[in-house]
């Protein structure tokens, strides 16, 4: 593709594998701030449905931003979905800061840039600018490719309206994915009511007006469906799931050698949240266990020691790889999840795309928070234990007895989980597709 405003557009994949069949297969225009290289689980759905629509006869075309997450994925990822689709990036000007910022100071200052700039443009979000200036690329793109689907995937929800408007213009059918909730988001902050209210009925329209809607876990589709009355047949659930290919003959990674009990805990800190938890965690095991028994490591944010922490851990590790996280569960004795601000994520329809490759890992899994769409789904599985943040000594008495149990729940899991793999939820996204595009 050649464009106008090049600095704005590069197209990084010519799909050499698939040259020869393209013509026979149907396109999906894939419209997503978040993609491949860049981290974070706001890029990984997307580029796991990626890496499987071309099996399955469709070929991807990504329209995203240049840069959203202040981690790149390593070699090995970045080619995940190297073969099979195309990729068209437009610079986001509006978060760079906050993406480069480091340093207390510097990213104060660029979330008091970003709040002031929702203020001026922030309907539904600060991302607004972003997905006007994508509208001439994404418009190019839709002449030249002539794509046969639409699919949108947020948040930021402002993504949507630009797939609306690509959707009257050009015609073409549009699936609107939520990854979040747009309507009765807890964690959404808007600068003053009137957002608020511009929000709600931008959101009633787009959800009204697309053709089809998947939302990523059961509750969150009840509560679509709940504000769309007679065309709730509409939405459809999705979940998010875990690479199957990422675990088949992997050799496990153990962070300490045996008799130690290694209890992994993977993800980001939340601000300090997860690592506080188990740092107390921690000093409690300190009272039940000897030493080396027992120890906890955190793979994500976490690098090093945290301040307080004591002969039981947390150890942080730093950032692993998507290929490399699955050795370290199915390394590990105990997982836990520690769900951020357990107040507010009360009844949340959220759940952590972790989730998935922690009951894939086979691993008896300590989830500390409240009950929400995340512990809906990890109660289903045998192997699973809540507790509520606060209770350290029952969560320590838990820990120490399951590490000397050392049961292993993948045979027990293996049959029900494996509905969760990305290449069966994949296969349900393209029957959504085939479905929409039957008469064309």
């Amino acid at each position: 593709m050649v464009s106008t405003r090049a600095e704005a557009v590069a197209k990084i994949n010519d799909c050499d594998g698939f040259n020869g069949q393209l013509s026979m297969m149907r396109k999906v225009l894939v419209l997503t701030h978040g993609f491949l290289p860049w981290g974070g689980a706001a890029s990984e759905r997307i580029a796991m449905f990626c890496r499987h629509l071309p099996t399955f006869g469709w070929h991807p075309l990504v329209l995203c931003a240049s840069e959203n997450s202040r981690h790149l994925f390593d070699e090995p990822e970045a080619a995940l979905s190297a073969d099979g689709y195309q990729c068209w990036r437009v610079p986001d000007h509006t978060t760079w800061p906050l993406l480069r910022s480091t340093g207390k100071a510097a990213v104060a200052w660029a979330r008091i840039s970003q709040i002031l700039l929702s203020a001026c443009t922030g309907f539904p979000d600060a991302y607004r600018l972003w997905s006007e200036r994508c509208k001439p690329v994404a418009s190019e793109i839709c002449q030249k490719e002539q794509p046969d689907v639409l699919l949108s995937t947020s948040p930021p929800h402002s993504i949507h309206l630009l797939a609306h408007y690509l959707h009257h213009r050009y015609g073409i059918p549009w699936v609107m994915d939520l990854r979040d909730a747009w309507l009765g988001n807890r964690r959404a902050r808007f600068p003053t009511p009137l957002h608020c209210l511009i929000s709600t009925l931008q959101y009633r329209r787009m959800i009204r007006e697309t053709d089809a809607i998947v939302a990523n876990s059961d509750v969150l589709g009840q509560m679509v469906a709940s504000h769309l009355d007679k065309s709730a047949r509409k939405v459809t659930v999705i979940t998010n799931g875990f690479e199957e290919s990422f675990f088949d003959g992997i050799t496990p990674w153990r962070l300490a050698e045996p008799p130690t009990c290694v209890v992994l805990y993977s993800g980001g800190t939340y601000g300090g949240f997860a690592t506080r938890t188990m740092t107390v965690i921690g000093h409690a095991l300190e009272k039940l266990t000897q030493p080396g028994e027992v120890m906890l490591f955190a793979a994500g944010e976490l690098e090093g020691v945290p301040d307080g922490a004591g002969r039981c851990g947390p150890i942080g590790i730093g950032h692993q790889s998507l290929t490399m996280v699955p050795r370290l569960l199915v390394g590990a004795d105990i997982l836990l999840l520690v769900m951020p601000s357990p107040e507010r994520e009360k009844g949340s329809g959220t759940v952590f795309l972790k989730s998935y490759g922690y009951l894939r890992s086979g691993k008896p899994i300590i989830y500390i928070g409240p009950e929400n769409a995340s512990w809906d789904l990890l109660v289903r599985f045998p192997g699973t234990y809540r507790h509520d943040w606060g209770e350290w000594s029952a969560i320590a008495n838990t820990l120490v007895r399951l590490c000397r149990d050392r049961v292993d729940w993948t045979r027990d899991r293996i049959k029900q989980v494996s509905a969760f793999s990305w290449f069966e939820l994949t296969r349900r996204l393209v029957d959504l597709f085939n479905a929409m595009t039957a008469s064309k």
